[in-house]
C-alpha cells in the first residue's frame, strides 16, 4: 500500500450528518489557538521583512496573512491558501 493508502485508512470516518455538524478545520484550528502562539506573528513579520510577494500554505483563517498586512513596515502582495475539506 502507499502512503497515500495508509493515511486515507486511518482517518475516522463520520456519518454524513455528523460531519456536516462539526466545524471545519481551519475553524477549529482558531477556536483552539485563539491567538495563535506567542511570539508567532513577530516571526513571521521578521521573516517577511522586504518581501514583495508572500505565500501562505495552510493560511488557515488568515491570521497571520493579516498582521503582516496590518504592518506598516511592511505590505506584501499576500497570497494564503487553505484546503479545507
Amino acid at each position: 500500500a502507499t502512503v497515500a493508502d495508509r493515511a486515507a485508512r486511518s482517518q475516522p470516518r463520520l456519518c454524513s450528518s455528523t460531519a456536516a455538524s462539526l466545524p471545519s478545520r481551519a475553524a477549529l484550528y482558531s477556536l483552539l489557538h485563539l491567538n495563535g502562539f506567542p511570539g508567532d506573528t513577530d516571526f513571521y513579520r521578521r521573516e517577511c521583512a522586504g518581501a514583495a510577494r508572500v505565500l501562505e500554505l495552510g493560511a488557515g483563517d488568515g491570521r497571520i496573512g493579516a498582521a503582516l498586512l496590518a504592518s506598516p513596515e511592511s505590505q506584501p502582495h499576500y497570497t494564503g491558501v487553505e484546503l479545507d475539506d
